[in-house]
């Protein structure tokens, strides 16, 4: 698989292109566009799909990137080492060109709260910034919380570099099922009953919330 990340005028958005696909089809970055969201975050229009999204537009959006062309060839998103990293550093090499035209923003007037379950998540008025909370039974997860404010330098050096995580078990049955056959401690935190399986272990304490928050970015 192959991405290509052009730049783009002012107001044009962060849009992906099936460059693998007759006739390239374009699906923007949109939430309009979600057709699923089982194990990772897929966009659709029309036939033409593409998954694991969130932690390119992660790096996008952590970087203040808000206007790119991205050329996929392929029906998802390297995982690349499990994080948006690898994206982050190769952005920032590129380098970023400021636009003369107004950004637009949304702003939040009133709390606005959504349930499921025992998850939830609130956008309140003030200053943009995550505050983030897990909790696992696992007895090196258990519970984490973290805030970062939504800052380029902040996001680059406290969140782009932290992995998504699951547990062996989990993988075992998905790659029994025909899912996640490309799963490997390569790209991913892997941890079983007794701790985490990779070679040098978390990249930070509370990697697990850390990579939440990463994936909170990507998807909003």
């Amino acid at each position: 698989m192959k991405v290509t990340i052009y730049p783009a005028a002012a107001n044009h958005g962060l849009r992906f292109v099936r460059a693998d696909l007759p006739g390239q089809p374009e699906i923007p970055a949109h939430y309009s566009k979600v057709v699923d969201t089982l194990r990772a975050t897929t966009l659709g229009e029309g036939r033409a799909t593409l998954s694991t999204v969130e932690h390119l537009l992660a790096a996008l959006l952590g970087a203040g990137v808000d206007n790119a062309r991205i050329a996929v060839e392929g029906p998802e998103v390297p995982i690349m080492d499990g994080s948006a990293g690898p994206f982050a550093v190769l952005l920032a090499a590129a380098g970023f060109k400021m636009l003369t035209w107004p950004r637009a923003y949304l702003r939040v007037h009133r709390p606005v709260e959504l349930r499921q379950g025992d998850q939830w998540m609130r956008v309140v008025p003030g200053e943009p910034r995550i505050t983030y909370t897990i909790d696992f039974s696992h007895p090196l997860i258990r519970r984490q919380r973290f805030t970062v404010p939504l800052v380029s330098e902040v996001f680059a050096r406290e969140i782009a570099s932290a992995r998504t995580f699951g547990f062996l078990k989990e993988v075992q049955y998905l790659q029994t099922n025909g899912l996640a056959l490309g799963g490997s401690l390569d790209n991913a935190v892997v941890l079983d009953e007794a701790g985490v399986l990779n070679p040098g272990g978390f990249r930070f304490p509370d990697e697990c919330v850390r990579h939440k928050i990463l994936d909170a970015v990507g998807d909003l």
